[in-house]
C-alpha cells in the first residue's frame, strides 16, 4: 500500500495532536508537581491553550490539503513551533527536576513538533482543486 502525501500528514497532524494532549493534560493533572511554572498558569489556562491552539493545526490541515500550500505549511509550521515551545520546560528547571513521566511527555511533544516539521518540509504540495468543472 503506498500512501499519499496527504495522508501521512493527515496522521503527523493527528499524532502531534495526541502528543499535545497528553503533554497538556498531563501538565494540568499533576500542574503543582510540574517545577517552575510561571505565576500566571493554572490548569485551567492550560486546557484553555490546547483548545486556542490546536485548531491552527487543523486549519492548517485543511489549507494545505486543499491546495492553499503556502498558508497550509504556515500554520503548520507555526503548530509545529508552538510544540517546540514544550521544551521551554527544560528553560525553567533542569530535565532531572521533572519525573520521568514529564520528561516523557514533554519528549513526546516535541518528537512530534520535528516530525510535523519535516514533514511540511517534504511533502510535495497539493493540487488545488478547480473552483468549478467546465461546463
Amino acid at each position: 500500500m503506498r500512501l499519499n502525501g496527504r495522508t501521512v500528514l493527515a496522521w503527523v497532524v493527528v499524532l502531534n495532536l495526541v502528543a499535545s494532549a497528553i503533554h497538556y493534560s498531563h501538565n494540568a493533572m499533576y500542574f503543582d508537581a510540574y517545577p517552575n511554572e510561571p505565576v500566571w498558569l493554572s490548569p485551567g489556562r492550560i486546557d484553555l491553550l490546547w483548545f486556542v491552539i490546536s485548531p491552527i493545526a487543523l486549519a492548517g490541515y485543511w489549507l494545505w490539503s486543499r491546495g492553499h500550500d503556502i498558508g497550509g505549511r504556515l500554520l503548520l509550521g507555526g503548530y509545529a513551533l508552538l510544540g517546540l515551545g514544550v521544551l521551554g520546560h527544560y528553560w525553567l528547571a533542569p530535565l532531572a527536576a521533572h519525573t520521568a513521566a514529564m520528561n516523557l511527555t514533554i519528549v513526546l511533544e516535541a518528537l512530534m513538533a520535528l516530525v510535523l516539521l519535516a514533514s511540511i518540509l517534504i511533502l510535495r504540495p497539493c493540487a488545488r482543486a478547480p473552483a468549478v468543472a467546465p461546463p
